[in-house]
C-alpha cells in the first residue's frame, strides 16, 4: 500500500512519515464486515486524518449491490477521480483547495479532513517543494508545483545577485 500510495496519506496527500502508517477502512469495518479486507476499502492514512478527523465517520451514503455501486459522501481514493471533485490552486507558497463544480463530495472531503486549514495548505506546499517525485501529483497540481518551483528558483537567483 505504501508503494501504491507513493507513501502519501490517501485523504490529505501529505507524506506518511510514520514507521507503520494507519490502515483505514473507508467503509468502517464495524458496519461493513464483508468489506473488511476488500482491497478497495483499505488505504493508508496519516494520524491526523484517520484518528483526529475521520474517527468513526461512516462515508457510506447508499449501499449498493456491490462495493463499486455503493455511494460515498467523500472523494473515494480508488473509485473517484479527485479532479472531478477538488480544485487545487497555488497562492504564494500555499496550495489551496476548493470543491470543483460545487461537488458535494469535494466539499465533504475538504470539511471532514480540514483540507482548507492554513497549516494543511502550507504542509501540502512544503511536501511538494521538497519532493523530487512529482509524478504522484494528479491533474493540474503537478503544473502548479512546477510553476511554484520555478518562481522560487528565480527569486533565489535574484537574491544571490
Amino acid at each position: 500500500m505504501l508503494l501504491e500510495q507513493d507513501r502519501r496519506c490517501a485523504y490529505c496527500g501529505s507524506r506518511l512519515f510514520e514507521k507503520r502508517p494507519h490502515r483505514d477502512h473507508i467503509a468502517p469495518k464495524e458496519n461493513y464486515v464483508k468489506w473488511m479486507f476488500w482491497p478497495e476499502n483499505l488505504v493508508l492514512a496519516c494520524f491526523a486524518c484517520n484518528t483526529d478527523l475521520k474517527k468513526t465517520f461512516n462515508p457510506v451514503v447508499a449501499l449498493g449491490k456491490t462495493y463499486r455501486q455503493t455511494t460515498f459522501s467523500i472523494v473515494h481514493p480508488y473509485l473517484d477521480d479527485p479532479d472531478d471533485h477538488l480544485i487545487f490552486a497555488a497562492e504564494g507558497l500555499k496550495i489551496l483547495i476548493s470543491s470543483a463544480n460545487s461537488s458535494g463530495k469535494g466539499q465533504k472531503t475538504i470539511d471532514l479532513f480540514d483540507l482548507a486549514n492554513f497549516e494543511r495548505a502550507k504542509q501540502r506546499a512544503k511536501d511538494m517543494l521538497f519532493d523530487d517525485d512529482v509524478g504522484h501529483l494528479h491533474g493540474r497540481l503537478q503544473s502548479l508545483y512546477e510553476a511554484a518551483a520555478a518562481e522560487i528558483s528565480s527569486k533565489q537567483l535574484a537574491y544571490k545577485r
